[in-house]
This record gives C-alpha cells, structure tokens and sequence, in this order.
C-alpha cells in the first residue's frame, strides 16, 4: 500500500487515536484519588456526624485538586482532536504519527500518579478533620500544599506533551531514529511521572494527619514534607531531562 498518498488522512488517524490514549490514561490517576478522597470523607463524617459540612468542604477541595490531572489530559486530547498543528507530507507523515502517540503518552500516562498522589493528600485530610475538627484551617492548607508538590510531575508531562506537539519538530524529512526518539520521550516522562507523584502523596497525606494532632508544629511538617517531596521528585526531574534530550538532541 502506498501511504503516501493517504498522508493527511493517516495524520488524523493518528490525532485521534492518540486524544484517546491520552484521555483515557489520564482519568485513571484522578478517578482513584477522586474515590480515596469519597471513600475517606464517608468514614469521618460516620466518626463526627456534626461536623459533615467541613469535611464536605475538605473532601471538595481534595477531590478539585486530584482531577486537575485528567483535566491536563483532556486540554491535549481536545487539542488532538480540534486543532491540527501539522502539515503532512509523505517525508514527514510517520514524524508527526509518532509526535501524536508520544504526546498522548506524555501526559495520559504521567497523570496517572498525580491523580493517586493528590488524592492521597485529600484522603488523609479528611480523615484529620473527622478526628481532629478543630485543626480543619491547617489541614487545609497542608493538604493545599502538599498536593500542589504531588502535581508537578504532571504539569512536567504536560510540558513534554505541548513541547512534542507544537514544537519544529516536524519539518523536512526524518529517519528512524528521529521518530522513535521522540515516541522515546513521551513514554519517558510518562512513565517517569508515575513514581514521583506517588511518591510526593505519601508526605502530604502523613503532613495533615500530623498538624491535625500538633497544629503547633505546622511549619515543622510543611518543612519535612516539603524537603521529602523536594527529594522524591527529582526522579521526575531526571525524566524531563532525558525527554528533553531525546527531542532535541541528536
């Protein structure tokens, strides 16, 4: 079959396979965290039913914060689907099919830990506030934090993802090497992401389970958190560093 002649339908075919992958990824991470966050919620209002409407509040905010990953997710997944930024050629055709899948895979795949580590941080708070109502403001604010951190990694996904997909990467024609060295870095940041982001939940969520029982000892714990998280995520950092390698360098 010749290809060439179908470049700009294979293209397209191409866009929308991956704002599949890429949506279909990305809500995974936020659907778990999202339900820690409920499952939590539940046991603390069962534990202080006076105190339903804060841990309301709280479990909103945690679950709000937890689906800003997927929401990442479906910015590209709508980009793949509604705008084109490419001009397919039959030299560059099968350059721009891999760009698609690795940006999919960029930010699908690397927004699975955000989602599970902010939700972590969300179900930990709430189960705070259910045992410890009076500590709800600094909870809070650990939570706010602390999910913040164990977000970055997709926001790095999210970087690679826009990188891949609107940078010059498509012009004239490329070899192999090229094409898998880019599909290379999507699926480096993606997977690279995961750990992190799971990893930066586990001190966030510890955090507010401690300032609830200290609220004196609230920047004692954003420190140790924040140091913790500082340490954990320098494994995304070195994901970036070599997705970025792969693109440009050759």
């Amino acid at each position: 079959m010749d290809f060439s002649q179908n470049s700009a339908e294979i293209v397209q075919a191409a866009m929308l396979a991956s704002a599949g992958i890429a949506m279909g990824f990305g809500a995974i991470g936020a659907g778990i965290g999202e339900g820690l966050g409920a499952a939590s919620a539940a046991q603390a209002v069962a534990r202080q039913p006076a105190k339903s409407s804060e841990i309301l509040t709280t479990m909103l905010i945690g679950q709000a914060v937890a689906e800003s990953s997927s929401i990442f997710a479906l910015v590209v997944a709508m980009l793949l689907v509604f705008v084109n930024p490419f001009t397919p050629t039959d030299i560059n055709m099968w350059a721009i099919v891999c760009g698609c899948f690795a940006s999919a895979f960029a930010i699908g795949i690397g927004a699975i830990g955000a989602g599970i580590g902010m939700g972590m941080c969300g179900a930990k708070a709430n189960e705070a506030v259910g045992r410890h109502p009076s500590a709800n403001t600094d909870v809070t604010f650990l939570l706010l934090i602390g999910s913040v951190v164990a977000g970055n990694p997709a926001v790095f996904a999210l970087v690679v993802s826009m990188v891949i997909l609107f940078g010059d990467l498509y012009s004239g024609a490329h070899s192999l090497s090229h094409n898998m060295s880019v599909l290379g870095a999507g699926l480096c940041m993606g997977f690279g992401a995961i750990g992190s982001a799971i990893g930066c939940g586990y001190p966030g969520a510890e955090a507010c389970t401690a300032v609830a029982k200290n609220r004196r000892g609230r920047g004692a714990f954003m420190n140790l958190m924040l140091i913790g998280q500082a340490v954990t995520s320098s494994t995304v950092i070195y994901a970036l560093v070599v997705s970025l390698v792969l693109i440009y360098v050759k």
